[in-house]
């Protein structure tokens, strides 16, 4: 027995079917890319608003946190940014709150410092303006010269 068929439906049928595979792997690519790159602005996504949080954190906005974090390495990455921001706020109100200790004391300090020496720097000029002729205010002068000078040094 003897099958036979002519040879150009049988180029027909090949050249049909090469069609219909060609449009279905082109659909696939089509589709695969699609998925792909659903997929990737998905997994960007949580990445991309990290990276705003850190650019705010750089620019010294410390209150700036990342929100609606993944329960993934994305979202232990924004953990850590939440984190340093929390910590930047807290290292930046002991600087400032240090930063006015600071301040105090030395007004406190420039203040004790200057008291004794314009006291000495007055009686200074008045012996020096004559009055060092007189023995009796010169002593006295010279002795609380003497004492805001011990105190100048008490204090140092």
């Amino acid at each position: 027995m003897r099958v036979a068929m002519p040879l150009t439906r049988v180029l027909a049928k090949v050249a049909h079917i090469r069609t219909t595979i060609g449009w279905i792997t082109l659909g696939a690519l089509l589709a695969a890319f699609a998925l792909g790159l659903l997929l990737s602005r998905e997994l960007s996504r949580p990445l991309a608003g990290m990276s705003l949080v850190a650019d705010r954190l750089a620019q010294g906005d410390y209150s700036a946190r990342a929100r609606g974090l993944p329960a993934d390495d994305h979202g232990r990455l924004g953990d850590t940014l939440n984190r340093l921001g929390s910590e930047m706020t807290v290292k930046i109100s002991e600087l400032q709150r240090l930063e006015n200790v600071r301040r105090d004391f030395v007004a406190n300090v420039s203040h004790e410092i200057k008291t004794p020496l314009t006291s000495i720097k007055g009686y200074v000029e008045t012996l020096l303006s004559g009055a060092i002729n007189d023995p009796v205010h010169s002593i006295r002068f010279l002795e609380k010269i003497d004492r805001n000078a011990e105190r100048l040094t008490s204090l140092v």
